[in-house]
């Protein structure tokens, strides 16, 4: 018993909540599977996961994107602007833009 108490602690990636695993084990929360044709519920919830696992919870990034992040005032000074041109001429296109 003690072992599956490890095993699950071990499983909990910190940045992360306890349930997250648990919400993607439901059914609507799974991805199609498919590569062509409509988008389902599921696999638009499992772009978030991945994008949600790499900012909060220190994971690869999936489609290789970096992250750019930046403050919402910046974009009420047109300064953020600058910073994102700078960025796309360093890092390229495309990279995710998070705000917070």
């Amino acid at each position: 018993s003690n072992n599956n108490n490890n095993e699950e602690e071990e499983k909990e990636v910190e940045g992360l909540p306890w349930w997250w695993e648990y919400i993607w084990d439901l059914d609507a929360m799974k991805p199609s599977g498919k590569t062509t044709g409509a988008v389902s519920f599921g696999d638009s919830a499992n772009v978030f996961r991945t994008n949600i696992e790499q900012i909060y919870g220190g994971y690869d990034s999936l489609d290789n994107c970096p992250m750019a992040e930046g403050a919402l005032d910046d974009l009420a000074d047109g300064t953020m602007f600058i910073g994102l041109q700078q960025y796309k001429n360093t890092f390229g296109s495309p990279y995710k833009l998070c705000f917070g």
